[in-house]
This record gives structure tokens, sequence and C-alpha cells, in this order.
């Protein structure tokens, strides 16, 4: 279904809700192939016994947007591969929802936004390099990502977002950036394999549940411009040994 895809006015297209929805083409044999619309949007089909199946997608450098989606772009769990063209300026929310597949993909310099849900159940993506640019990234933008092990999120992130990376049981290592001033929450609630992290000096406010169940974590340092600390910010950290908080914190919640 190639649907409500339009130029913009702005030098490119807008790929539209359902602009590539394969999931209902039931086919009992079909050769590999690829199909092209209008130049812009390709995608390369595979089969299985009965189903026809998207392997790869590529967005050439005439896609500079996307709009209305919901609970995936593609939604079939056998994407594995995805390149965009070097003038998409957003990762819309809910675009790779679910795609257990997803283990690669290539984000362009020219995105400045992530969206809610982008990521979000990626069960087989294990590293992502956020661009530069990027200043934006929504809640659970990357929740549930179980194989995702690193990430380090760019300058220019201000606001660490709510259950951004709520249940990553295999994330390790993250980078906030300087820039980051809030630590929103659930973030990194259910964190199991996260050992360690460096709260930047310029965070103020820790949300609620930023911390829960991060059984592994071991030590962690609130920087002196922290004021408030929410409910439940640590509980269930059954690792924790040390926890440095300074005299001006104005707020601790419970638990």
């Amino acid at each position: 279904q190639f649907t409500e895809t339009s130029d913009t006015g702005l030098d490119g297209f807008e790929v539209g809700q359902h602009a590539a929805q394969p999931t209902f083409v039931n086919v009992e044999h079909v050769a590999t192939d690829s199909f092209v619309f209008h130049s812009f949007l390709s995608l390369f089909f595979g089969t299985n016994e009965q189903n026809v199946f998207a392997l790869s997608c590529y967005f050439t450098d005439e896609v500079v947007s996307f709009v209305n989606f919901f609970n995936g772009f593609l939604q079939v769990d056998d994407v594995d591969t995805v390149t965009f063209g070097e003038n998409v300026l957003q990762i819309p929310g809910n675009i790779f929802y679910g795609c257990k597949s997803l283990t690669d993909i290539i984000i362009p310099e020219s995105v400045t936004s992530i969206g809610n849900n982008a990521f979000r159940r990626c069960a087989n993506l294990i590293n992502i390099n956020i661009p530069q640019n990027v200043t934006i990234i929504g809640t659970f933008a990357f929740s549930e990502c179980v194989s995702l092990n690193s990430v380090v999120l760019p300058e220019g992130v201000t606001t660490i977002s709510s259950y951004m990376f709520s249940g990553c049981t295999s994330l390790k290592s993250v980078s906030i950036p300087k820039s980051a001033t809030v630590i929103s929450n659930n973030v990194f609630q259910g964190c199991s394999g996260l050992n360690s992290i460096n709260i930047p000096e310029n965070v103020n406010s820790i949300f609620q549940y930023a911390f829960e169940g991060c059984t592994s974590l071991m030590d962690i340092s609130i920087p002196e411009k922290v004021d408030y600390i929410g409910d439940y910010v640590f509980s269930g950290c059954t690792s924790l040994e040390k926890l440095n908080i300074y005299e001006g914190i104005t707020s601790i919640g419970a638990y």
C-alpha cells in the first residue's frame, strides 16, 4: 500500500501513513525482487514459504520527512537493515516499533530528532550511532531493546526523556552529554546490566523510578546542582554500595 506520499515543496518528499506496509501480502512463490516507487522509496523483498517480507529498506536522499506512523513503519518482524538518505530531518515516533530482527541502522547527520517509541522493542538491536545534530529524543525511544549494550547520547540533548531505556536488560554503558539538565522518570528502569553511570554536572533533577531495578548498579555520584530526587529513584538497586549526595539537595523522595 503506497498512500499519502507527496511532494513537500521543500526539495524533498514526505512519506505518509502506511506508505510501505507489506504485512498483508500473501503470495506462495515470489522471487527475490525490488520495488521502486517514484524513485525515492525502495523496499527489497524476500520470501518464505507463503509470505512476502521486507529484508531491508533504503530511503534515498529525496525523502526528508515521515508522518503519522502507528506501531511500526513496516510492521513486519523480518527487517534487519535500514539505511536513510542524507536529507531526513526526523525519525518519527513508532517507525520501527517492534521490528524484532532489526540489527543495523544508519541514521544520517541531518537528523535532529528521534520520536517516541521509534525503536521500542527492537529486540536484536545491539548498537546505534546517534548523530551529533540530534537534540530531542522522545519517550520510550529505545525501551525494551533487550540486546542494546551501549549508547552515546549527543551533546545538545538537554532532557533524558521518560522510559528512554527502560527494560534494556543488556545495557552496560550510557554516555550522558554535559548538556543534559534533567533525567526524567523511569529512564533506566529495569536496566539490570547497568553497573555504572556518570551523571553530568549540569543535571539538576532526577525524577521518580529513574534507576529503579538497576540490580547491577554499584556506584553513583549525584552532581552538586541536583536539588531534586524523586520517589523510588534507586529502589531495587540491590548491588548499590556507594552513593554520593551533596548538601545542596532540597528534596529526596520516598524509597
